[in-house]
């Protein structure tokens, strides 16, 4: 079940990034399934919404890192249940994983701090961007319903909460390079 979920996901996501069917248009008709089609999806324009948002290397590690440390909160702190551990477990392990990382989170802050500090306060801008990345992970969390999100997000809470610093840097830049492609990167 999670694999058919995970894989309407992904069909979900490239439709989403498609851009309007004025562009596709322009592409050569194929067959579906050839390499022709995967060439044409791999050429697709980014989304003009999304252009132009480039942030350099190590600003999108920072931005996919506080992202990830939000959804882990947020199923840390819904997902006992689901996840059939005792109450307030997954909030533990949660902390722990926030020992381990206290550099990579201290050092994302910063980074993240200094690229809103640009014209104003970058700690209140990284704490109203932090509240509103939390916000938006919550109202998530409210749209699936708690056993649907944390059907969606056990793996990789299972996978992250424990990974070693080599293994999480690299799930990280792994993410941030993906979000840079996508924003036409």
């Amino acid at each position: 079940m999670l694999a058919r979920i995970v894989s309407l996901l992904a069909v979900m996501a490239i439709a989403m990034a498609a851009p309007a069917p004025a562009v596709l248009a322009q592409t050569t008709a194929s067959q579906p399934g050839t390499v022709e089609t995967l060439e044409q999806l791999m050429n697709l324009p980014a989304p003009p919404e999304r252009r132009g948002l480039c942030a350099p290397a190590d600003r999108a590690e920072a931005d996919q890192f506080m992202r990830l440390h939000t959804e882990l909160l947020v199923t840390s702190l819904a997902c006992d249940a689901a996840f059939g551990v005792g109450d307030g477990d997954l909030y533990l392990q949660y902390r722990r994983f926030n020992q381990r990382h206290a550099d990579l989170i201290i050092d994302s802050q910063e980074d993240l701090e200094t690229a809103f500090s640009v014209g104003g306060d970058g700690v209140a801008a990284f704490n109203t961007y932090r509240t509103r990345m939390a916000n938006e992970e919550a109202d998530r969390l409210r749209r699936l319903s708690a056993p649907t999100y944390c059907r969606i997000l056990s793996r990789r809470f299972d996978y992250l909460i424990d990974a070693e610093p080599d293994a999480l840097a690299a799930y990280i830049a792994d993410s941030a390079g993906r979000a840079r492609y996508r924003s036409g990167c």
